[in-house]
C-alpha cells in the first residue's frame, strides 16, 4: 500500500502587488579580480543579475596596493589633496568599470581592507581627519563628477570605514572613529548633498539584540553601537544608511536579526535610515553544509527569501573574491556551486521587480514562497529548506500567461545547474513533488 504523502497548499495572487523585490543578492567585490583583473566571471555576474558590489577587502588577502583603499589611491598622505597628480585611480577605475559593464552598481567603502597581521600598516586613524575627508571628496568627484579625467557614474552609496570596533580594522579609539565619521560625513554631505548616501559603520556589534541568554558576546560591543548612534544624533551627523554584519548557518536568524536592528534603530529615532546587512554568509563560515552540497544552495535560497520578508533594505554576500573560502557561489576554476543558482533564481525575481502576494509568511515554516511580475512575465521561487517530507501544490490566481517552465534543484536532481524538469502550457495549479525528490529542494517556476 503506497504511503500517504502530505501536501502543502500555497496560493499566489498576481493581481495583488505587495511591494518590490529588494536587492537581497548584492555581493562584496566585483566580477574581475586579481592584480591584473584577469579572473573574469562577468557572464556569471550578469546571469545572477547582481545589483550592487561592495568594494571592501578588495586588497585582501593578497594586496597589491592598487585597489580601492585610501592608501592605494592616495599613497602619500603629505601630498596635496587638491592636485590630481597625488592620486592613482587607474586600477580602481578598471575594477569599477567591470562592475558597471556587468550590470551592477558600486557600493564604495571609504577606508582600508582588513589586516590580520601583527604589524598593521594602514588601519590606523588618519593623522588629519579633515584632510582625509577632503581626499574622500576628491575620490567621489573623480567617479561622479569627472574630476581628474574621471567619470559620471553617479555612485550612490559611500560607507565610512568598516568594523572599527575590531582590532584588525582600526587601531584607534572609539572616540577617534566617531570623530572621523563626524568630520567626513558632514564634509561630504556639504559637498554633495542628497546626490550621495553616507553611512556606516559596518558593525559587528549587535549580537545581543537577539540573545536572551548568557551568550559570550562582549557587552562592550553592543555599547559601542549604542554610543555610535547617540553620538551621530548629538552631533547631527548624516546617517543615510546603517550597515552591519552577521555570520551564521541558521537562515532564520538573519530574519530575526534584521528585524531586531530595525526596531533598535527606530527606537533611536532613525526610522528613515536604510538598513544594510553588507556582510553575511550562511554556508562558507560557521556553516554545516559543504559548498558543493545541494543543501547549501537551498539554505542560501532560504536566507534570500526570509530576508526579502524581513525589514532589511539590502544585503551583500561576503564574498565574491576568487581566492578565499568565503566565496560560496563559484570556484576559482569558474564552476558554479549550488548557491550560485539561488542567486540566479532570486536575480530573476529582482529583474521582474514587483512582488506579488504569496500568502502569509511564517519564518518558522519549512516552506518559503516568493513571487514577482513585470508587465509580461512572472516568476515563483519555492524553497523547502528542511528534511520534512511533503509535496507542494501551488494555485496561481489572476494570471493569464501562455507557457510555464519548471526548474528544480534537490538531492535527486542535483547537477551543476537547476534542472528544467517540465515545460508546458500555463495552468492555474501545479504540484511540485518535493517528497519524491528527497527533502532539501528549491524550484523556480517561470511564467511567460
Amino acid at each position: 500500500m503506497p504511503r500517504e504523502i502530505k501536501v502543502v497548499n500555497k496560493t499566489v495572487n498576481f493581481s495583488k502587488e505587495i511591494g518590490k523585490i529588494k536587492p537581497m543578492h548584492a555581493v562584496n567585490n566585483g566580477p574581475k579580480q586579481g592584480i591584473t583583473l584577469s579572473w573574469d566571471i562577468s557572464p556569471y555576474y550578469r546571469e545572477m543579475n547582481i545589483p550592487y558590489s561592495r568594494l571592501h577587502d578588495t586588497e585582501a588577502p593578497y594586496g597589491s596596493n592598487q585597489f580601492v583603499d585610501i592608501h592605494c589611491i592616495f599613497s602619500d598622505f603629505d601630498a596635496d589633496e587638491n592636485d590630481e597628480k597625488s592620486y592613482y585611480f587607474s586600477s580602481t577605475d578598471k575594477c569599477i568599470k567591470a562592475i558597471i559593464d556587468a550590470g551592477g552598481k558600486p557600493f564604495y567603502r571609504l577606508g582600508e581592507s582588513i589586516d590580520h597581521t601583527d604589524r598593521p600598516l594602514y588601519i590606523h586613524p588618519p593623522k588629519d581627519f579633515e584632510k582625509w575627508a577632503r581626499i574622500c571628496e576628491h575620490i567621489i568627484r573623480h567617479y561622479n563628477e569627472g574630476w581628474a579625467n574621471g567619470f559620471h557614474y553617479g555612485i550612490e552609496y559611500w560607507e565610512i570605514w568598516n568594523e572599527p570596533e575590531g582590532a584588525q580594522m582600526w587601531t584607534g579609539t572609539k572616540e577617534e572613529y566617531f570623530e572621523l565619521y563626524r568630520v567626513t560625513s558632514t564634509h561630504l554631505k556639504k559637498c554633495f548633498g542628497n546626490s550621495i548616501k553616507i553611512g556606516g559603520y559596518a558593525s559587528c556589534s549587535l549580537e545581543m539584540l537577539i540573545r536572551e541568554d548568557d551568550y559570550w558576546w562582549p557587552n562592550h560591543l553592543m555599547q559601542y553601537a549604542n554610543d555610535f548612534i547617540d553620538f551621530v544624533k548629538e552631533t547631527n551627523s548624516p546617517l543615510d544608511f546603517f550597515s552591519y554584519h552577521r555570520y551564521t548557518s541558521d537562515f532564520r536568524q538573519y530574519y530575526y536579526y534584521n528585524n531586531a536592528i530595525r526596531k533598535w534603530l527606530d527606537e533611536k529615532g532613525y526610522k528613515d535610515t536604510e538598513l544594510i546587512l553588507n556582510e553575511w554568509n550562511p554556508v562558507s563560515t560557521y556553516g554545516v553544509y559543504g559548498k558543493k552540497d545541494e543543501r547549501a544552495g537551498v539554505i542560501m535560497a532560504a536566507c534570500l527569501l526570509a530576508c526579502q520578508k524581513s525589514d532589511v533594505d539590502m544585503m551583500m554576500l561576503y564574498d565574491l573574491r576568487r581566492a578565499t573560502y568565503y566565496n560560496p557561489l563559484i570556484t576559482i576554476d569558474k564552476i558554479p556551486l549550488s548557491s550560485y543558482w539561488s542567486f540566479v533564481n532570486f536575480g530573476k525575481l529582482y529583474k521582474l521587480g514587483k512582488e506579488v502576494d504569496s500568502g502569509e509568511f511564517d519564518i518558522e515554516s519549512t516552506l518559503y514562497v516568493c513571487a514577482a511580475k513585470n508587465e509580461n512575465e512572472g516568476g515563483i521561487f519555492v524553497v523547502k529548506p528542511d528534511d520534512e517530507d511533503f509535496n507542494v501544490k501551488i494555485k496561481i490566481e489572476n494570471a493569464n500567461y501562455k507557457k510555464m517552465k519548471i526548474y528544480v534543484m534537490n538531492q535527486r536532481e542535483w547537477s551543476e545547474k537547476m534542472t528544467l524538469i517540465e515545460e508546458r502550457d500555463f495552468e492555474n495549479e501545479i504540484t511540485l513533488n518535493f517528497a519524491a525528490r528527497q527533502r532539501y529542494s528549491m524550484a523556480y517556476i517561470e511564467l511567460i
